[in-house]
Order: C-alpha cells, then sequence, then structure tokens
C-alpha cells in the first residue's frame, strides 16, 4: 500500500512538472526574443523524458498513467520543437518526428490494455494531428491526410463526453479545416470529387462550430476556428477568380483577428494574420478595378509586416514568414501606384531595404534555405519591379544575375508551378528591359526562352484562374 502511495505521489509530481513547464514554454511562445529560451526549456525536457522513456522501455509498462504522460508530454514538446501549422516552433524538424512517434506507440501500448478515457482519446487525437502536421509539412501530403483522418474517431468519441470547454469538438472542427487545407496543397488543380470533398470537409467544421457557439456563446478558441473557416471559404473563391467573393469572409476573418489582437496586443502571429489579410483584401480590390480602395489596404498591410519584421529581426521561423508577406504588399502596392498616383511611391524603396537586410541575416543563419533563396529572388524581383522607369539598365543587370537563381530553383524533372513561373516573370522582364536598352539579341534570345516556358507552365492543360490574366499577358509579350 505505502508502495501504491509512493508512486503516485511520484507520477503527480512529473505530471505537474511537464505541465507547468509546457504553460512556461505556451506562455512565452509570441514574446520577442524568447526564442533562445524556449530552446533551453524544451532541451531540459529532451533530457527529462529520454530517461523516462528509457524506463518505460525497460519494463514499467504496467503504470499506465505514467505512460499516458510520459507519451503527451513528448508529443507536446515536439510541438515545440516542430509543427507544420503555421505556430512558433524551434525548427527541431527530427527530433519532433522521434518524439510523436514514440508517444504514438505509447499510445497504441495503452489503448491495447483496454484502457478508456476522454483524456487518452484527447491526446492520442493530438499525437495523430501532430504527426499528419510534420508529415503534410515534408509534402508527403498522402500520408499527413491519412494521419488526421484516423485522429476523428478520438475526437468524436471524445466529443460525446466533452467537458465544459468543448476541446474535443473545437479539435474535430480543426482536424476537418486540417483535411480541407491538406486537400488544397495535394490537389493544385482538384477536380470535382475533390471539390466535393472539400467542401464537405469545410461544411463539418462550420456545422461543429455552429453546435459550439450555440452550447457555449463565449467558447475561448471558437473565433479561431472560425477565422480560420473563412480563411479556407476565401482560398475557395480566389481558386475560382471569383474576387467579390472573396469581400465579405476577408473582412469577416479581420473583425475576428483584430477581436483577438485587442485581447493580446504583444501577439506577432495575429499582428502577421492581420497583414496577410489586408493583402488578400488589396488583391481583390485591385482585381475589381478599385484602385484607391486596393492601395489605401496594402499601405496598412505594408506598415504591420514592416513593424512586425522590425519586431523579430532575428527570429529564424517567423522571419522568413514576414519577409515574404512584405514583398507581397511591396509588389501589390508598387503594381497599383502603377495605376495610379506616381508620387505616391514614398516608401518602397525603404521597404525594400528592410526585407534586404532581413534577408541578408536570414542568409548569414541558415544559407542553404531554399524559402530564404526564394525570398531574395522576390527581392530582387520587387527591385526590378521599382527601378525599371528610372534606371532600365541597372534594373536589366539585377534582372539577368535573378534569373540565374530562380532557374537554379527551377527543378524541371519536380515540376513546381510557382518555380517556372517566377522564371517566367523574370524573363519577361528581361525582354522588355532589354528593349528600352536598344539590346536586340538579349530581347529576342530571351523571348523565345519565354515561350519555352510558358510551354511548361500551360502543359498541364489546367491553368488556375488566379493565374490566368498572368499568363495571358505573358504569352502576349512572348
Amino acid at each position: 500500500k505505502q508502495r501504491n502511495i509512493a508512486e503516485l505521489r511520484l507520477e503527480e509530481s512529473r505530471k505537474q512538472a511537464t505541465t507547468v513547464l509546457f504553460d512556461y514554454l505556451a506562455g512565452v511562445q509570441y514574446l520577442t526574443g524568447s526564442t533562445p529560451l524556449r530552446k533551453r526549456m524544451a532541451a531540459d525536457m529532451q533530457k527529462y523524458l529520454d530517461k523516462l522513456n528509457a524506463s518505460i522501455e525497460g519494463g514499467t509498462k504496467a503504470n499506465i498513467p505514467l505512460l499516458i504522460n510520459t507519451a503527451t508530454a513528448l508529443h507536446r514538446l515536439s510541438f515545440v520543437q516542430y509543427n507544420g501549422f503555421y505556430r512558433p516552433h524551434l525548427g527541431e524538424k527530427e527530433e519532433a518526428m522521434t518524439n510523436v512517434k514514440r508517444a504514438l506507440a505509447i499510445y497504441a501500448d495503452v489503448l491495447a490494455t483496454g484502457a478508456e478515457s476522454e483524456e487518452l482519446r484527447f491526446e492520442y487525437g493530438q499525437a495523430l494531428t501532430q504527426m499528419g502536421g510534420l508529415l503534410t509539412d515534408r509534402k508527403e501530403l498522402q500520408a499527413g491526410l491519412s494521419y488526421f483522418e484516423r485522429s476523428i474517431p478520438h475526437y468524436e468519441i471524445g466529443a460525446t463526453r466533452d467537458r465544459a470547454d468543448q476541446r474535443n469538438a473545437i479539435e474535430l472542427a480543426r482536424i476537418h479545416l486540417r483535411i480541407a487545407n491538406a486537400l488544397i496543397r495535394a490537389t493544385p488543380y482538384p477536380n470535382a470529387a475533390v471539390n466535393s470533398r472539400l467542401t464537405n470537409h469545410v461544411q463539418q467544421a462550420r456545422n461543429t462550430l455552429n453546435a459550439i457557439t450555440k452550447k457555449q456563446p463565449d467558447q475561448a478558441d471558437a473565433p479561431h476556428v472560425w477565422e480560420w473557416v473563412l480563411r479556407l471559404e476565401i482560398e475557395q473563391m480566389f481558386a475560382k477568380g471569383d474576387w467579390e467573393g472573396t469581400l465579405k469572409p476577408s473582412a469577416a476573418k479581420l473583425a475576428i483577428m483584430q477581436t483577438l489582437l485587442a485581447k493580446e496586443p504583444s501577439n506577432s502571429a495575429y499582428l502577421t494574420d492581420i497583414g496577410s489579410t489586408y493583402l488578400l483584401l488589396a488583391q481583390a480590390h485591385n482585381e475589381l478595378g478599385n484602385y484607391p480602395k486596393a492601395l489605401e489596404i496594402a499601405n496598412a498591410g505594408l506598415e504591420i509586416t514592416g513593424k512586425m519584421l522590425k519586431n523579430e529581426p532575428d527570429d529564424r521561423m517567423s522571419a522568413p514568414r514576414h519577409i515574404r508577406q512584405l514583398l507581397q504588399q511591396i509588389t501589390a502596392r508598387t503594381g497599383l501606384l502603377n495605376q495610379g498616383d506616381i508620387s505616391q511611391k514614398i516608401g518602397i524603396s525603404s521597404a525594400l531595404s528592410e526585407a534586404k537586410s532581413a534577408i541578408a541575416a536570414s542568409l548569414k543563419r541558415d544559407s542553404s534555405a531554399s524559402l530564404v533563396k526564394n525570398l531574395a529572388i522576390e527581392i530582387s524581383t520587387s527591385e526590378i519591379k521599382a527601378t525599371g522607369e528610372s534606371d532600365p539598365a541597372a534594373a536589366l543587370a539585377i534582372a539577368q544575375k535573378t534569373l540565374i537563381d530562380a532557374v537554379a530553383l527551377d527543378n524541371p524533372t519536380d515540376f513546381n508551378i510557382s518555380a517556372a513561373l517566377r522564371v517566367a516573370l523574370l524573363q519577361n522582364h528581361i525582354a522588355i528591359l532589354a528593349r528600352r536598352t536598344k539590346n536586340t539579341a538579349l530581347a529576342d534570345s530571351t523571348e523565345t526562352a519565354l515561350k519555352t516556358t510558358i510551354a511548361r507552365i500551360t502543359a498541364p492543360g489546367v491553368v488556375p484562374p488566379q493565374l490566368t490574366k498572368i499568363i495571358a499577358r505573358l504569352q502576349k509579350n512572348g
């Protein structure tokens, strides 16, 4: 009896220790400059869990509470180390994969004993979800989808016994959205069957959220999930080229994010999301011909993203996302300014300088990162657009150098429409700038190369509606 009491007390202390540590990790994840502290905390937790896992493998499998708590700590640590859900993490992909595999193996052992509880179902569902996220991030999309789908029954079982916070119902809504998101990534040219499946999962999420808010209107996580529903609906509208249809859900999404930001002003993820939503709205208004409104929104987005980049200049995971967003907003703003008052180009050069400094810092940290290399190309492309009118010779030199980098990232044996399109756009810039600088031979040879690239892009037979106008312009020039 005394031994049982001692084991229970030891297990309770272990559970408290891991819970407190993960609470601290969650509390600091959005704070500027918190990455070194999170890395140290995660490393300490890894050492502790390695010892605990070794004791389990050594023969303590009869202690079901210990098994569940160890598995839970392993998959939560995995999420801190790396996740495919655009949440703060430490970039430790292999460590994350190892830990979630360990967690899944332990959960399988526990379920094999006949153990059953809402807590167990929820945590097992979370581990399956984490594995799905890691696999989809590695572009193993079908495998990731399989893990997402395997988690659904566990959330459904848990939802029938749900606690007051309805966490299983919330995760059930989220997993339908994760499946929808993975379907979008897995099928860039979705057919009717995939579109039907996609729409069904988004609707399932809507139905679950409606049930949650009816039962508990102030459920804390519901706004986050509603935002995700709206985001996917916006993506579906964009895929169809329905710019008018994107305005209402985009405005609703922006309102949700601004409300969340008002409650947590230091949450960098909210600011990032607001910046990207401004970009979506600017693009929609631009496509609809409402240039003044589009320019106003693009300026607001540019200001927010520039602020984010200054706040987190050394965060190796979030900085590239902010740089990309900044570049997208610079590109949108430059295009809009070319439609209107050229005197409003104030701010473009300074924004480009900020982006170039951030890229240089990112490349210094990781010179092999393909994302950062792609961003460097995007910066140069924005610079070409900004200087093409005033100094076409300088812009041409930048374009020729950038094309070499873009071709190096365009793998013919592993077709990627974005990489090929980037090459085509640079070839288009070079052809135009060569004509302006009277370099006829370069213009002729580049236009021939452009036709070949366009043929590769259109070879699948289906061009996404949002790219149709771009391809048409390139074909006209080519």
